[in-house]
């Protein structure tokens, strides 16, 4: 059955008592909290993806913790990076314009997403990543140079 709220959740009747934790699996002996089974899945809808966040996005904040957006990103998984260097294994810039160098060098790479802030908003409104091309700068006109 599926939840009307959030609709790629599904709920099913609890396991066989077989499958079911042992009490001396678990710490307190109860059965994990529905707030401690929310916050595993909505780690989920965002797990495996790094991100830097571009285009002004963290302008004005003293410390990235506090930008909503890098909070938001952390909270549904995602890990967030200040910088996209050599080390770094980053699949998507978040960015609020199509200009930045950011956002032109993930246009340029195999596998790194350019995309709106709102691709982001709209995993976490909706409980399930969205696909990056309906959010995609590339579309928004930013110029990529070919050979570079």
């Amino acid at each position: 059955q599926t939840h009307p709220r959030m609709p790629h959740v599904r709920t099913h009747a609890p396991p066989p008592s077989s499958d079911r934790p042992s009490s001396s699996s678990r710490s307190s002996g109860e059965h994990p909290s529905a707030s401690a089974a929310l916050a595993v899945c909505r780690r989920r809808v965002l797990s495996g993806v790094h991100l830097v966040l571009s285009g002004g996005l963290l302008h004005g904040v003293d410390s990235p913790q506090r930008c909503a957006y890098w909070r938001l990103a952390e909270a549904f998984g995602a890990t967030c990076h200040l910088s996209w260097d050599a080390d770094t294994p980053l699949t998507h810039v978040v960015s609020a314009r199509a200009d930045t160098a950011s956002v032109k060098r993930a246009l340029r790479t195999h596998g790194v997403h350019a995309v709106d802030p709102s691709w982001l908003s709209h995993s976490a409104e909706r409980w399930c990543r969205q696909s990056e091309k309906a959010y995609s700068l590339k579309r928004r006109g930013a110029h990529v140079p070919h050979g570079d």
